[in-house]
């Protein structure tokens, strides 16, 4: 008996030790061996180890709510030590940071009283054993952020229900008997991004009744998935699972959830399907729109029926639906009044050739939806109104070439930048198109004026520019009438009559140019548009008198309206005499403004008709004759004296200042660029003479030669521009003597220096990396009238200074490491009296200071070596003046004239120079005359290792004598 006994409890204690192997291998001293830093909260005593795992040093202390710290001892706690709350029974809830990022081996293990647990999203895994037996926990909630979990992490978690799966799940693998003995647990949905689910991970489930699974073909059939056995298994009784799947992946998912898969005691029910219902007439509809999710496929029966339409609001609200696309071979012949109405995730449908007509609203608020197809051969007919109203991300869209009925803002507020019709003799597409970029439109019938059977369904909105057919001079009335989505209207010059109540109630119109060829005007044309702040008239006095007007143009029913009607100059007093009271209508102000009158080319670019007219301030406006601005062209305002300042309207989308364009307007004193523009031409403002301060926006990246040359700038401003830096030189008071531009980390050139805008006395700063003031740097900047050249310049390029007509003072800085002048460098510096060459230089090319005619003193510094090894081009002080020779005295090292009078011919010289060798500068030294020095060094290193050799033989006589001793 006692044997027997013993026998029972050995196979007691390895049931248990096989459990605990299975569950929970606990250590009391687990512990032991990590260094505890310790910090008491809420009277609960924490180690943290150096990985920063936390756990209670008395896990007695633990009970209710509690919550772990973010730090303990200054260290941030980023995980769960193993089994740190192993056997917590009177924890009730835990709240733990966004820190972690793990949960270790057993940390909740059997903790029988917890409730609630909220995983942080920082936590990527849930260790082995991780919530075991946690008898009172209900729910769980498992972040995006988690990819794996562990061994038998909810184990006999009795009482959990449900366990959810954030959005955008990254988790890949599901251990071992995780969820085993989850004996309330009643549905799981497993992510897709899940590739592994161990032995028997839902063991004993046996509540379970649906499990959702996300895989497509490709991860089922290739290889991707990982599967243990009997995932399911009940060692009880027979279960039936409702397993839930993509639509037209049942054959897969059937072979490969084998029966010794799904384990022992498993019925599966795969449901890969979405229910739907039907009537009689074969219209569809989902049975529970709860199951529409991502792409659909609408079969061509159900239940033995045809479908044969989507019935009325079928889908309405389907926010997670798509995509729709069709069985092959449907039978659809029509869509259903809001059919898909505020499907709000659909991008795509095609729809059958068979559909005859989309009912109203039927896609109205499918927000993303991007692409409409219809099937090739489609006979559609008919699109009802507000069909794809507020479809915000359609940009384009075929019209089959069927259609003969458009419904009214059948397309209102859809971005449509493209609308064509294949082959269709009903409808036209009038697009308006400005800098490649569709901004507005409208449909006309094919052959008729605008009327209102022309324009259809208002599709009409944003920027409108308006083009009759070939014949066609009139919009009819009630053309335009009640298309809220028109901001602006242009009109061409072959419209010559406008209709009564064209355009009424249009409420989103803010502005309207009318051409000079318009002769009539019908009553209430544009009454109503209580947004309407701008209308631009383009008659002159002759065509004013000959106009017919209708009364209450712009009558407003319901309040106050101050409209700013632009008209040409002069023409202020014959305009208000026209336009009445009575011919305005009720509740309107006019606000009468004499404009210039504008040229603008195709591609935007601006001029006045009548320079004459240019005067004191000028705005440019940002459209003329419905095209946008969007350049000065070149020599626009080329003289206009009187010009004083130039603004440009609110919104201007100019991006560039053509060649000449303000050039020779020498009362311009400032101009505010706006900050679309991009480039500023060649001479654009050349001799404006009152130009004393510009700011150039960070959005121009191109700046054109002498662009502000003979600009009397002393202040120039880059509002954080990338590409060009102002570099100022200041006296030792602080005050600004001279200014000049560089392109950022760029040489100085003559793409860098621009527009000769360099004045006063300036000391050259080159970028990092940089020795070379390249060709054409400062040519022709005739407002500099003092440089300094810093020693890292190695080399001044072609006419880098010629034509600095005010120069008169080259200051190298000492120690100059100059090399090479290039040819023509300061030629016709005219003002230029002296310069001090470094004898640094072993190059001056051809004409370095041709034409110099002020230059009296030139210093040379070179010895009687370097003067050997010089090479010089030929006139480099050529005097072109054939009438007046010019004498310059050279000042050369003392003893160095035969020398310098050889070197110097008359060809290298140049024409009409004489030379006056001055020998009153101090010998330099050359390379010879340091042969002493050298050698006396020399000597003196030999004498002192000879000392020093001696020094130490002595020294080692002396020891060994004493050794002997």
């Amino acid at each position: 008996m006692k044997i027997k006994n013993f026998n029972k409890f050995l196979i007691g204690l390895a049931i248990v030790s096989s459990g605990l192997a299975g569950t929970i291998l606990y250590n009391s001293n687990i512990h032991s061996s990590l260094v505890v830093e310790n910090k008491a909260t809420n009277d609960i005593s924490w180690g943290i180890d150096g990985n920063g795992n936390i756990w209670p040093t008395d896990r007695s202390k633990v009970s209710g709510e509690i919550t772990i710290p973010n730090t303990v001892d200054g260290k941030v706690v980023t995980g769960i030590a193993n089994y740190a709350f192993i056997f917590c029974n009177k924890l009730i809830s835990i709240t733990i940071s966004n820190n972690v990022t793990s949960i270790g081996i057993g940390a909740f293990g059997n903790c029988s009283s917890l409730k609630t647990f909220n995983i942080p999203g920082s936590v990527t895994s849930i260790a082995n054993y991780a919530f075991q037996g946690c008898s009172s926990l209900i729910s769980i909630n498992i972040p995006s952020s988690v990819t794996s979990i562990g061994i038998q992490a909810f184990q006999n978690c009795s009482a959990l229900t449900s366990v959810n799966f954030a959005e955008g799940s990254k988790l890949n693998s599901i251990g071992k008997y995780a969820f085993s003995e989850c004996a309330s647990l009643t549905s799981v949905n497993i992510p897709n991004s899940v590739t592994s689910i161990a032995l028997q991970a839902f063991r004993d489930c046996s509540s379970l009744t649906d499990v959702t699974f996300n895989w497509n073909i490709d991860q089922l059939v290739t290889g991707k998935l990982i599967l243990g056995t009997d995932l399911f298994n009940n060692t009880s009784s027979s279960q039936t699972i409702n397993f839930h799947i993509p639509l037209g992946t049942k054959v897969q998912y059937t072979g490969t959830f084998t029966r010794y898969i799904l384990g022992f005691n498993i019925t599966a029910n795969w449901i890969s399907y979405i229910q739907w219902s039907i009537t009689n007439d074969g219209l569809i509809s989902p049975a529970d729109k709860r199951q529409i999710q991502g792409e659909i496929t609408i079969p061509d029966t159900v239940s033995g029926k045809v479908v044969t339409g989507i019935a009325n609001a079928a889908f309405k609200d389907c926010a997670l639906l798509t995509s729709v696309t069709f069985a092959e071979g449907s039978k659809l012949t029509s869509i259903g009044d809001r059919a898909f109405d505020s499907c709000s995730a659909l991008t795509s449908i095609n729809i059958p050739s068979g559909v005859t007509s989309i009912g109203g609203w039927a896609f109205s608020g499918c927000f993303k939806l991007i692409s409409i197809t219809f099937a090739e051969g489609s006979k559609l007919t008919s699109i009802g109104k507000n069909a794809f109203w507020v479809c915000s991300a359609l940009t384009s869209i075929t019209i089959p070439s069927g259609v003969t009925s458009i419904g009214k803002e059948a397309f209102s507020y859809c971005p449509l930048t493209s609308i064509e019709f294949a082959g269709n003799q009903t409808y036209d597409w009038v697009p308006t198109v400005e800098g490649g970029i569709t901004v507005g439109g409208y449909i006309i019938q094919k052959g008729n004026d605008l009327s209102t059977n022309t324009v259809v369904g208002c599709l009409a909105y944003g920027k409108i520019n308006i083009k009759l057919p070939d014949g066609k001079t009139s919009i009819i009335g009630n053309a335009f009438s009640c298309c809220s989505g028109i901001t602006h209207i242009g009109i061409s010059d072959n419209v010559t009559n406008i209709g009564g109540t064209a355009f009424w109630n249009c409420t989103s119109l803010t502005s309207i140019i009318i051409p000079s060829s318009i002769t009539s005007i019908g009553e209430t044309a544009f009454g109503n548009c209580d947004k309407m702040g701008t209308i631009t008239f383009n008659w002159n006095e002759e065509q004013l008198i000959k106009l017919t007007l209708g009364n209450n143009l712009i009558r407003n029913d319901t309040s106050s309206q101050t409209i700013n009607f632009h008209i040409p100059w002069g023409t202020k007093d014959q305009y208000k005499a026209k336009f009445t009271k009575d011919i305005l209508g009720t509740n309107v102000t006019a606000n009468w403004i004499d404009d210039i009158q504008w040229s603008i080319t195709d591609d935007g670019f601006i001029s006045p008709a009548n320079k004459d007219l240019i005067k004191g301030d000028v705005t440019i406006p940002n459209t003329v004759g419905g095209k946008v601005v969007t350049g000065i062209a070149n020599s626009a305002f080329n003289g206009c004296g009187s010009l004083k300042s130039v603004n440009f309207a609110e919104g201007s989308k100019l991006n560039s200042i053509g060649e000449n364009a303000f050039e020779s307007c020498t009362s311009l004193t400032s101009i505010n660029i706006p900050s679309s523009v991009t480039s500023i031409g060649e001479k654009a403002f050349r001799d404006c003479t009152s130009l004393i301060s510009i700011t150039v926006p960070s959005s121009v990246t191109s700046i054109g030669d002498y662009a502000f040359v003979s600009c009397p700038l002393t202040n120039i401003k880059f509002t954080d521009n990338d590409t060009y830096k102002r570099v100022s030189t200041k006296s030792k008071d602080g005050k600004e003597i001279g200014v000049y531009i560089i392109n950022k980390n760029g040489d100085l050139s003559n793409n860098t220096v621009t527009g000769c805008l360099a004045y006063g006395k300036i000391d050259i700063k080159l970028p990092d990396g940089k020795t070379n003031i390249s060709d054409y740097a400062f040519s022709g900047c005739s407002a500099l009238t003092s440089i300094n050249i810093p020693n890292n310049v190695t080399s001044i390029g072609y006419r880098a200074f010629s034509g600095c007509s005010s120069l008169t003072s080259v200051t190298f800085a000492e120690g100059s490491q100059l090399t090479s002048i290039g040819s023509y460098a300061f030629n016709l510096c005219s003002s230029l009296t002296s310069i001090d060459i470094p004898n640094s230089v072993n190059t001056i090319r051809d004409q370095a200071f041709d034409q110099c005619n002020s230059l009296t003193d030139v210093y040379f510094n070179w010895n009687k070596l370097q003067l050997g090894n010089l090479s010089l081009g030929n006139y480099l002080f050529r005097s072109v003046s054939s009438s007046v020779a010019q004498t310059i005295n050279f000042h050369i090292p003392l003893g160095t004239k035969d020398q310098y009078n050889a070197k110097f011919t008359q060809k290298i010289l140049g024409t009409n120079i004489t030379a006056n060798w001055i020998e009153d500068n101090p010998p330099v030294p050359s390379s010879n005359s340091n042969l002493g020095l050298i050698l006396g060094l020399t000597f003196g290193f030999i004498i002192l290792i000879g000392i020093g050799s001696y020094l130490g033989y002595r020294y080692y006589k002396h020891r060994k004598a004493i050794n002997k001793k």
